[in-house]
């Protein structure tokens, strides 16, 4: 996509405005319109909406925790998408390295560099080495349409670019989440990168896939601008139609936030505090059963893609989610299921108690392994898959 492009569809490019009353219910996208679109475990799907194979009709690719992969439903033009496949680099399955603890490969289809091809930009975690840091990692496209294996995005002082801490909380530097776009509106791209905390930073690009070491906290007013929760999904898009970029974001709690640009086009955004768009989802109680067919919409830690997914000139919004479903397991009832859950969890809240009392090391590390013994026996009396879907907000 070149930054023409990217620009046109962040800036609405005629594109009708939103209220958060003119969204639909939320509808789980399917495969040939039957079969959900779904995560492996432990979930954390990231929706990205672009042509990969360049027919000229945008395509879904969604990015999860295992593995760091990438799979690609092929949108037939016709409504449908089909069934889902890997992406590949280089021959291989590809993946985003580092990517652990609570959140996934980000995919962003953009040409990154300037050269004319279509590359993936992803966040993640956090490399395993110390000190910890969540890095850019970038799938460079070639000239055939397919991309090379996942590379460090380095910043124009020849290091892995990353957010320095300079005494804030790791939660600062850690789960990136990276969105190209000319932020400040001199013509090339920059990056507007969420993190662990919830907060935004901003690497200012020079061109050519090269971007400015030291990044720069966005605020709202005199204070960093942050969502309610954790995990900050920055997508830049004029959401009211103003002609400016506004900025939406998922998070660890569930649902759609927006901060609003009050600054005038062309000009460095300001924006207003998050306001809800999309409410969270129900909350649910410690291992309560929850079935497919009990969740209506996004559960948790939704990452979002803006664009008009239907073509009807309104821009939607998809929505991925972590979803852990539960049930009892064969051949019990859910009367019996309770039962064994309550008994189940008085004993690791007695297990967790006796490792919080212990002081000794040995001692410690006695009582944590038993606290694990005592966890992994809720397999006994229950079923878990926890999994991740992409729900689809049209527009009224």
């Amino acid at each position: 996509m070149t930054l023409t492009l990217l620009a046109t569809l962040l800036l609405g490019g005629g594109l009708a405005s939103a209220s958060p009353a003119e969204l639909q219910p939320p509808v789980r996208l399917k495969v040939w319109g039957v079969f959900p679109v779904r995560v492996e475990s432990p979930g954390h799907a990231a929706p990205c909406w672009a042509d990969i194979d360049g027919d000229g009709k945008k395509d879904l690719l969604v990015g999860q925790y295992g593995g760091g992969k990438v799979r690609v439903y092929k949108n037939l033009g016709d409504g449908t998408l089909a069934a889902g496949v890997w992406l590949k680099a280089e021959g291989a399955v590809a993946k985003v390295p580092d990517v652990w603890c609570c959140t996934s490969s980000t995919p962003l289809l953009v040409d990154l560099d300037g050269d004319g091809r279509r590359d993936i930009l992803s966040g993640s975690y956090s490399r395993r080495e110390k000190p910890m840091a969540g890095l850019f990692w970038v799938l460079h496209g070639q000239a055939d349409g397919t991309f090379r294996q996942a590379e460090v995005l380095k910043g124009t002082d020849g290091e892995p670019l990353i957010i320095p801490l300079n005494g804030r909380p790791i939660s600062e530097n850690i789960a990136t989440r990276p969105f190209a776009v000319d932020w400040n509106a001199d013509g090339r791209l920059d990056l507007v990168v969420g993190n662990a905390s919830g907060t935004f930073y901003l690497f200012q690009g020079q061109g050519n896939g090269k971007f400015l070491p030291q990044p720069a906290p966005i605020m709202s007013g005199d204070q960093p601008l942050q969502i309610k929760g954790a995990h900050s999904d920055p997508f830049a898009v004029d959401w009211d139609g103003d002609g400016d970029l506004d900025l939406l974001s998922g998070s660890s709690e569930g649902g759609v936030q927006w901060a609003e640009n009050r600054a005038t086009p062309g000009k460095m955004p300001r924006l207003e505090t998050f306001r809800s768009l999309i409410e969270p989802g129900p909350q649910h109680e410690f291992m309560q059963i929850l079935r497919f067919e009990d969740i209506k919409g996004p559960v948790s830690s939704t990452r979002i893609w803006v664009d008009d997914i239907n073509s009807d000139g309104k821009l939607d919004i998809l929505v991925g989610d972590l979803a852990p479903l539960l049930s009892p397991a064969d051949g019990l009832t859910e009367a019996e299921y309770r039962k064994k859950f309550a008994a189940w969890d008085e004993s690791r809240q007695g297990a967790a108690d006796q490792r919080n009392a212990t002081v000794g090391e040995k001692e410690r590390e006695k009582a944590t392994q038993h606290y694990y013994e005592v966890y992994k026996r809720r397999w006994e009396f229950m079923k878990e898959d926890v999994t991740g879907f992409v729900w689809l907000y049209l527009r009224k």
